[in-house]
């Protein structure tokens, strides 16, 4: 529930809900009608609309298998774009049969709404709220979806009755108007002429703890990427770790006993410990390492210059 206002203020996904409830709101306007009007206009009997219902559940199932194509060809923006408007052309081309009583249009227009059109921007739909909708809310999403499509449901099916006893083709006006105004919101609103592959997904960050559940799930280390450095900084630092190296008996010691663990390539090679030893116990031994060296140092220039002076 907390994702609700950050999806309604997310500009992304805040304008599918009202392009959603539109949709659903012709499709419950037409329902409600469509079977009495079938029977004033293009006088259909019970069998005649058995065969509708089988046409179109034929027409669904030979044309759906087609459609990833046609979303992959279009891209998923477009083709609900192109579902909503070829919609909205087969209820004005239902119109203008029903005018003339041809009986063959309601068949044709309803496997071609239901079948193609209609999948057509269903499946589409479902692709553009999973790239513009938070994985994280996708859960949320749908709630809220299913609210507005119950609530245009409820809503549809009273205009369209109403409308009809005022005026019989008065909802079908009303639904061509809705697929339009659907088409002309998520043109306004969400289409861009950019690839869709290139657009961002906005996501909530993780926390600590679910990165590592999720590591842990997947069984992949967590690790670094390697930070590019310029010329001029790895020289500085080159130069930085000489001095050091210079004027640090510790590091000195340090450098010269992990020498050994360079190969021919100049590549460290691979060590759970130093040295066989643990890091602490290490750095102890290289300490007195370093004691013992300095103080040989000092014998060494006191025996060098009391052999000087006696030369002398």
């Amino acid at each position: 529930m907390s994702s609700w206002p950050r999806l309604l203020a997310n500009p992304r996904t805040r304008y599918l809900l009202p392009t959603s409830f539109l949709l659903f709101l012709a499709f419950a306007i037409g329902d409600s009608c469509d079977v009495i009007f079938l029977r004033d206009y293009f006088k259909f009997t019970q069998e005649d609309m058995s065969n509708v219902m089988a046409t179109v559940a034929t027409s669904a199932l030979l044309m759906t298998p087609a459609l990833p194509l046609f979303i992959g060809y279009l891209g998923a923006q477009l083709s609900y774009l192109w579902g909503v408007v070829g919609m909205s052309l087969l209820t004005i081309f239902f119109v203008l049969g029903a005018l003339s009583a041809i009986r063959w249009v309601p068949i044709a227009v309803f496997s071609l709404s239901v079948g193609f059109f209609g999948s057509l921007a269903s499946i589409s739909y479902m692709e553009v709220i999973r790239r513009r909708c938070p994985e994280d809310s996708l859960v949320d999403m749908f709630t809220i979806e299913n609210i507005l499509i119950n609530a245009a449901g409820m809503i549809g099916s009273l205009l369209g009755g109403a409308g009809y006893s005022h005026n019989h083709f008065l909802p079908f006006v009303v639904k061509i108007c809705c697929f339009l105004g659907v088409a002309f919101l998520f043109w306004l609103t969400l289409y861009k002429a950019s690839d869709e592959k290139d657009l961002p997904l906005p996501t909530v960050p993780k926390s600590p703890s679910q990165t590592d559940q999720k590591e842990e799930e997947e069984g992949t280390p967590q690790m670094l990427a390697p930070m590019p450095y310029s010329k001029s900084t790895l020289y500085l630092s080159m130069l930085t770790n000489e001095y050091k190296l210079t004027h640090d008996d510790l590091l000195s010691v340090f450098h010269k006993k992990n020498r050994t663990r360079v190969d021919i390539h100049g590549h460290l090679q691979r060590a759970a410990t130093i040295g066989g030893d643990s890091f602490s116990q290490f750095v102890d031994k290289a300490k007195n390492e370093a004691v013992v060296e300095d103080a040989f140092g000092r014998f060494r220039q006191a025996k060098t210059l009391s052999a000087t002076q006696k030369h002398e």
